[in-house]
């Protein structure tokens, strides 16, 4: 199913709502993590690797304050101020922010 979706550029799971505000960026990314999470389940990655991003959407969803400032304050090296985010992952949100979030 995965694969016919990519080919006819459907989406594989319906995406949840958005409410707009300032920590709408924090809701996308974790979004996005939980997605990541679950293509390394279907693809049967190590459950470590899935925790981590389970994890680490957990902890950007109820983040306090908009990533978008976090990242503007101090790239990076900010984002792994947030608890389960690691090198790997701020760098991977930090590109995410880049693009508009």
């Amino acid at each position: 199913m995965r694969e016919l979706c990519q080919r006819h550029g459907l989406r594989r799971r319906i995406p949840r709502y958005v409410a707009p505000g300032p920590r709408a960026i924090n809701k996308r990314i974790a979004e996005r993590l939980y997605l990541a999470a679950y293509d390394l389940e279907l693809a049967q990655a190590a459950s470590y690797r899935i925790w981590a991003y389970r994890k680490a959407a957990w902890a950007v969803d109820e983040w306090p304050e908009g990533l978008d400032e976090l990242y503007r304050a101090g790239g990076e090296a900010r984002l792994q101020q947030i608890p389960m985010v690691g090198k790997s992952l701020a760098v991977q949100i930090g590109r995410g922010l880049g693009q508009g979030g």
